[in-house]
């Protein structure tokens, strides 16, 4: 199964919902227009074992995004899809 399997793409999206998360965060930014920026984020979260999985949201995601250890934890890595365009030529059309 690769995956650009469909049946593999549903389990990623069902995976994404249990270890996933869409955060948008608030940053104070002087040169911005009102004073913020909005930066959204998506990622999923991954036991060391699991490294496969993130790499294959990587390739889904036509190699976009960073995979790297979670801060505070040497066993947990992470996939991470940054920027409002990423969001919506990627995640939005996948889920």
């Amino acid at each position: 199964m690769t995956v650009f399997d469909n049946n593999y793409k549903f389990w990623l999206g069902g995976f994404a919902e249990g270890e996933g998360s869409l955060t948008i965060s608030i940053v104070k930014h002087d040169k911005a227009t009102h004073g913020f920026l909005l930066q959204p984020e998506f990622n999923v979260a991954q036991h060391v074992n699991g490294l496969n999985i993130l790499k294959n949201f990587k390739i889904l995601f036509n190699n976009k995004g960073q995979i790297h250890k979670k801060s505070g934890s040497i066993n947990v890595w992470v996939y991470t899809l940054k920027g409002i365009n990423n969001l919506n030529d990627y995640l939005v059309p996948f889920f």
